[in-house]
Formats: structure tokens, C-alpha cells, sequence
């Protein structure tokens, strides 16, 4: 309930600011207005005269109009281009309506312009106002889509550092956590990410999590931390075992080291599923055993024991394992985009966006009912909400934990394949190459903790909805 109050409250917020500038916009358009007839020669009786002048005027309220717009209305959202554009579309039509009212007025009863705009100012008013209700801003906040804040009781706002803020995970759950209402504080090296995909809201700074000057610096006036940076190849780090060790774990204990420093007593480390290597049973608990079969895992697992070790200093931490992540930010403006790209998603749809009809699936032999992998996908916004839940119940000065998240349904690389030609309507040849090395054949999770603890629900669950969010974001 207070995830929704908080989501109205901001978006009524927007609502008020728009219109605070509608009416600053109204009088600056009437001053212009007033201004061109009186000092302006012409003649009165001139149609033409009169819609060059209704033109000029309007020429001058949305130079304006955008400035106020750009930092005032739309200063929560990350991308507000979309309903920008929307909003002149509508500002268009209401203009040719008021420019004949206005004529049509000043020529019957032979008054100004000026004097004739002012009762067609009500008529515009409600058209406006219909327009921007059903066109404008036809598309929900994020927050009241994605349920992404949860506002605990004391209302209580933090400073976040978010490590990897840059990357595909990290730059979307910087964005909803600025959309939730904290600050947020982003470090990346830009290695493997991507600036343009930080928040022009969030405070960047480059650098890396064993660079101890970078870290302290970033941590200034931080509550929490949110680590998202990592290298997370399988077959690289089946080639490249230590510098997996390095970057996952010998880097990241040094940022440990400085939160310590700082008396930052509080992170939310996204780890992954593949601790678990070859699984037991499915769906996976956390109670499960956990033997990685690569070293990427074994390098996750090796910095979640640094975690349990120094909870005797103090330290708070809520660790999420999870599968296969995909999806995009929905409006498209946020996605995955590796470099190279190994998950099977993005690798589909790029080859589609790019023309190509046929993929290659790795492997075909496994022990699964068509011999492809089986995973359990969640959507990056579920994961991204997740974790701004986690560091919520932290701050609120909740316990830590171990956490699995995911949707509980496994989906085969070939049902993968055709969700995204039933997505995009391409269809691709299918063609096997060897296994990666390093994959297990099942890896589905059982969230049950998750959700009777920390009370998250994945809201984009279904395999098309991800897929069809991951379209938009490679077709735009």
C-alpha cells in the first residue's frame, strides 16, 4: 500500500508542476501576444497579419515551454522524450482550434486578439487537458508499473553507492532506485559499461572497486551499498580462472574494507545461481548444496563467505542468487547490450535487429526433454525491484540473508527461440554448436524464501513479456 501511495504522491507531484507551467505558459503567450499587436505594425483586418502574429507568438511559448517543461514537469524521469514529443503533437492541435476561435471572434466583434483569447481560453483548457490525459501521458510511471519502491514506514530516503551502475543491471536498478526516491551514487570503471546508461540524476563517479581512493571518495554521505560490478562470463573465466578471482573477489574486499572505514554497515551483493553448479534437485533452494562447476561461480560464492565472515564486525548483508536475467527497461530506453554478447536472448534478437535467419544454440545434448539447456529467466526490472526492497528493509534495520529470485519456471533454449519469433514474428533456422563449457543442464530457483521474507512477487514474469520488453529495447 505505501508502494502505491508513494507512486501516486510522485505522480501527482508531476501533475501539480505541469500545472504550475501550463499557467506560467498562458501568460507568457498572452504577453507575447499582447506585445506583438500593440508594438508591431499591422493591419487589424489582415487575416494573414493576424495568424503570422498567433504564429510568432507560439513560436516564442515553445522555446520557452521547453525549458520549463525539460526541468520542471518531467525532472523524475530518466527518459521523457517519448512524452514530450506527445505533448506538442497535442499542443498542435489545440493551437489550430484556438488560432480559428481567436479570428473568428476578433473579426465578429472587431476586438484584439488579445481579448479574443481569453474565452477561448477555458475551451482550450479542457482540450488540453484531454489530450494530455489520454495521449500526453497515456504511459504509467515506472514506479506505478513496476511496483519498483517500497517504502517502509519511516519513510526513511538513502544515499546508495551502486557498483556496475553503469552496466545492464546496475544502470537499471540505478534508475529505480532515483525513481524510489534516494540518491544514488554510481561507480564503474566503464570497462565493460556504458555512460550514456547512467542516470543524468545520479552522481558518477569513474573507478574501480579495488582502487581504495575511489572507493572512499564514492562513499561520501553513502547509507548503503548495491554491488553490481563483476565480470560474469562463464567460458571466460573457465579460460581466464584468476582474473576472475581478482576482479569478483580480491578487488571487491578492498571496497569491504573501506565500508568498514566509513561505518557503511549495510550492502546487497548480487551473486548468482551458478554456486550452485550441477543442482541436487529442482527447483533450487537455498539450502542447497553449493558446488560451482566454473569459476565464475566459485568466484561469486568465494566473495558471499567474505560477507558471512565479517558479519561479526557488523556488517549487513542480503545476497541474491539468481538465473538468467533479460528483459529491458519497458519503454526500451534501457537493456542489455554485452560486448561480446554470450546470453541467448539478446544474442536472438540482435541477429533478428540485424537481418540474420539463423542462430547457433550451444549444445543439444543435454539431459532435458530437447536436449537444450533449461533456465529459469527473470525480468531485469523484477530483479531490479528486489533489490531496492533488499536495501530498504536494511536501512530500516532488517536482518540480512541468503535469497533466491527467480520466476520458478525453467524454459528450454529452443522454447526461447521460438518465444522470440512469436515475439517479433522472424523466424530464425535453428543450428547446434558444442557446449560452453562450464553450463549446467537445469538451473530453475525456487523464490519461496524471497517472497514470504522480503515480500517481493516478480510482476513481469511471463517468457513473452520479457522477450517482447527485450524486442523493443533492440528494435529502437
Amino acid at each position: 500500500m505505501r508502494t502505491r501511495l508513494r507512486a501516486l504522491a510522485t505522480r501527482h507531484e508531476e501533475k501539480l508542476r505541469f500545472l504550475v507551467v501550463g499557467v506560467w505558459n498562458t501568460a507568457f503567450s498572452m504577453a507575447v501576444l499582447w506585445a506583438l499587436e500593440r508594438f508591431i505594425p499591422h493591419d487589424a483586418s489582415s487575416v494573414l497579419q493576424k495568424q503570422v502574429i498567433l504564429v510568432v507568438a507560439w513560436i516564442f511559448g515553445v522555446t520557452q515551454n521547453f525549458f520549463t517543461f525539460k526541468f520542471l514537469v518531467f525532472r523524475t524521469r530518466g527518459n521523457w522524450w517519448r512524452e514530450y514529443s506527445r505533448m506538442y503533437v497535442t499542443y498542435a492541435a489545440t493551437f489550430v482550434v484556438q488560432s480559428v476561435l481567436v479570428q473568428t471572434l476578433s473579426a465578429s466583434f472587431g476586438i484584439t486578439m488579445f481579448w479574443a483569447n481569453v474565452p477561448t481560453l477555458v475551451l482550450v483548457t479542457v482540450m488540453s487537458y484531454l489530450g494530455h490525459k489520454y495521449f500526453t501521458f497515456r504511459e504509467k510511471h515506472i514506479i506505478e508499473v513496476m511496483d519498483a519502491g517500497t517504502v517502509f514506514e519511516h519513510g526513511k530516503k538513502m544515499r546508495v553507492l551502486v557498483t556496475g551502475g553503469a552496466g545492464y543491471i546496475g544502470s537499471i536498478t540505478a534508475r529505480m532506485l532515483l525513481d524510489a526516491g534516494h540518491e544514488v551514487v554510481v561507480l564503474d570503471t566503464l570497462e565493460r559499461g556504458n555512460r550514456s546508461t547512467v542516470d543524468e540524476r545520479a552522481t558518477f563517479v569513474r573507478g574501480d572497486v579495488g582502487d581504495a581512493d575511489a572507493v572512499r571518495s564514492a562513499l561520501t554521505g553513502v547509507d548503503a551499498v548495491m554491488h553490481l560490478a563483476g565480470y560474469i562470463e562463464v567460458a571466460e573465466s573457465v579460460a581466464l580462472p584468476e582474473r576472475y578471482l581478482d576482479n569478483n573477489v580480491a578487488r571487491p574486499t578492498v571496497m569491504l574494507d573501506q565500508m568498514q572505514a566509513a561505518g557503511v554497515d549495510a550492502i546487497v551483493f548480487s551473486s548468482t545461481a551458478a554456486v550452485y553448479g550441477e543442482p541436487e534437485s529442482v527447483p533450487i533452494t537455498e539450502s542447497a548444496p553449493t558446488v560451482p562447476v566454473n569459476p565464475y561461480g566459485a568466484s561469486k560464492l568465494e566473495f558471499e563467505r567474505e560477507l558471512v565472515a565479517r558479519a561479526d564486525s557488523g556488517l549487513r548483508a542480503i545476497v541474491f542468487r539468481y538465473f538468467n536475467v533479460a528483459g529491458a527497461w519497458p519503454d526500451g530506453s534501457l537493456g542489455e547490450a554485452h560486448d561480446p554478447e554470450t546470453h541467448i536472448i539478446p544474442r536472438i534478437l540482435g541477429a533478428m535487429a540485424a537481418g540474420e535467419r539463423s542462430f547457433e544454440v550451444y549444445g543439444s545434448d543435454y539431459p532435458t526433454p530437447d536436449g537444450t539447456c533449461v533456465r529459469d529467466y527473470i525480468h531485469v526490472c523484477d530483479l531490479a525491484r528486489a533489490h531496492v526492497i533488499a536495501l530498504e528493509r536494511l536501512h530500516a534495520g532488517g536482518e540480512g540473508g541468503t535469497f533466491n529470485l527467480g520466476n520458478g519456471d525453467g524454459y528450454s533454449n529452443l522454447q526461447v527461440v521460438r518465444a522470440c519469433a512469436d515475439a517479433t514474428g522472424i523466424e530464425v533456422e535453428v543450428e547446434f554448436g558444442p557446449r560452453r563449457a562450464g553450463d549446467p543442464a537445469v538451473l530453475v530457483a525456487s523464490s519461496a524464501l524471497a517472497r514470504k521474507v522480503l515480500g517481493w512477487e516478480p510482476q513481469r514474469a511471463e517468457l513473452s513479456t520479457i522477450v517482447a520488453d527485450a524486442w523493443r529495447w533492440h528494435a529502437r
